[in-house]
């Protein structure tokens, strides 16, 4: 219910930052429009977990260090890899270990913003990624990234139960 009814606000405050008018009729259209969307979001069951992470929220910080770490340390490798010439481009998959569509999205992101690496293609289980060198790849393979991601996405039991 907590999920539902924070959508419904930030609905609402979109809509109202977006309009900027105040009259009553278009009030009325505004609350008749956030109705309609918060019912139509429900039915198709978008209004869940992975739509609106609101668990996500205190773990931001953090992980957001801890990415602007990581990109710093990869961009460094790709700096001596390019002054030293010595590329070796490879293709290999990396394990997700990720429960969610949303930890699969966001591990599959962090590859991408990592310098020297892309995520190709999501796979059953793991993501296909393309890196500048094999010692790259390597670090994501047996780094410890998919695990950030997990800790991040977990579910937590106490919530579970709450949006049940």
């Amino acid at each position: 219910m907590k999920r539902k009814l924070s959508f419904i606000v930030l609905l609402a405050i979109y809509w109202l930052s977006l309009s900027g008018h105040y009259s009553p009729l278009l009030l009325a259209l505004g609350a008749a429009s956030i109705t309609l969307v918060a019912i139509l979001s429900q039915r198709m069951g978008i209004v869940d977990r992975d739509g609106r992470p609101t668990h996500l929220v205190p773990r931001i910080p953090m992980f957001l260090l801890w990415l602007i770490k990581e990109i710093t340390i990869s961009s460094l490798a790709v700096l001596r890899i390019v002054i030293n010439g010595r590329y070796r481009p490879t293709v290999g998959r990396v394990k997700t270990g990720q429960t969610t569509q949303l930890g699969i999205a966001t591990l599959a992101n962090c590859i991408t913003l990592t310098p020297g690496t892309l995520s190709l293609r999501i796979l059953p289980g793991e993501i296909e990624v393309h890196s500048l060198d094999r010692a790259l790849l390597e670090e994501l393979q047996n780094g410890d990234m998919p695990e950030r991601v997990y800790a991040f996405d977990r579910p937590d039991a106490s919530e579970e139960h709450r949006d049940a």
